[in-house]
């Protein structure tokens, strides 16, 4: 039987795909909608993901050109991106 220590790992990262795949799926739905391409970020940032969330919110800003939160998200992506 695998230890605990061992499966914490596992299921972080399977929650963070199936967090993920929901914020794309609700961009498919609703491409104005800000909200999943900054919870997007968040989690692109938080796992050292910065090129693929700048990606995503590049993307977002082509459907939202005026969201500032979206600007602000690729800017602390970039600056992340940056110190690595």
């Amino acid at each position: 039987m695998p230890s605990v220590t061992k499966l914490i790992p596992t299921c972080l990262t399977d929650a963070r795909l199936k967090s993920e795949r929901s914020l794309r799926k609700a961009i498919l739905l609703d491409p104005k909608n800000v909200s999943p391409y900054v919870g997007f970020a968040l989690i692109s940032a938080a796992h050292q993901s910065n090129q693929v969330g700048i990606n995503l919110v590049t993307d977002g800003i082509t459907q939202n050109p005026n969201a500032p939160q979206l600007y602000l998200a690729r800017g602390v992506l970039y600056a992340q991106l940056e110190s690595v």
